[in-house]
């Protein structure tokens, strides 16, 4: 079916807009958002080769390595150009329980197993040559936790980052939380929980600074 695209009246190298796309939510060239949405769930899970043998075996998501390489990054883009405002609207409409107490905010880093291609080395490559290797990176979790008065968790927020990106991000994102949720009920007290690494406690000392 043919589409018309749209653009903006005067702006002549804004993108151009397929309307019918817009309205449906869709993701990329044409991917209706709940596969989409799918197909990033999978791509969590396992790695793009283990997805598209998951959807076609499921016959759910019978769709190509590259796709699953392509469509939920292509989410993941969209959603981080509105992470604060997604942020912002689930704190906002998150009602805490009477019984709230404290706030701990915890901070940890793992060592995560990653993909990574090999570098072609000049000259003509051995035959069956390995194109893809396996490294390990640090990347940082956290978590911001509402206790009552007897320290038992009422609700959890988890927060995650990957690695390359600093570390201080996941710790602005985990602060804001927690100004707005003192902003709603000031009293609450707050923990900070961490090993015994002083970058984690740095990060963590920077960050509660401006959840103050």
């Amino acid at each position: 079916m043919r589409r018309a695209l749209y653009r903006p009246l005067g702006e002549g190298n804004a993108p151009t807009v397929d309307a019918i796309s817009l309205r449906a939510g869709a993701i990329g060239d044409g991917w209706l958002p709940q596969t989409a949405g799918a197909m990033a769930f999978e791509l969590q899970k396992a790695p793009s080769r283990e997805g598209e043998q998951s959807g076609k075996q499921t016959r759910r998501l019978p769709y190509s390595r590259a796709s699953f390489e392509r469509v939920p990054h292509e989410l993941g883009a969209l959603c981080l150009r509105h992470q604060v405002n997604i942020e912002d609207a689930i704190v906002s409409s998150l009602e805490i329980l009477a019984e709230a107490r404290a706030i701990s905010v915890s901070l940890d880093r793992a060592s995560v197993p990653m993909e990574e291609p090999i570098p072609r080395p000049p000259g003509r490559p051995r035959r069956n040559a390995p194109k893809i290797t396996r490294v390990f990176h640090m990347a940082y979790c956290g978590t911001v936790t509402l206790h009552d008065g007897n320290g038992r968790a009422l609700y959890s927020m988890r927060f995650g980052q990957m690695p390359g990106i600093d570390p201080l991000d996941v710790c602005n994102a985990m602060a804001n939380v927690v100004y707005r949720l003192r902003e709603k009920q000031p009293e609450l007290r707050l923990q900070l929980l961490a090993d015994g690494a002083h970058e984690m406690w740095n990060l963590l000392g920077r960050a509660s600074r401006k959840a103050s």
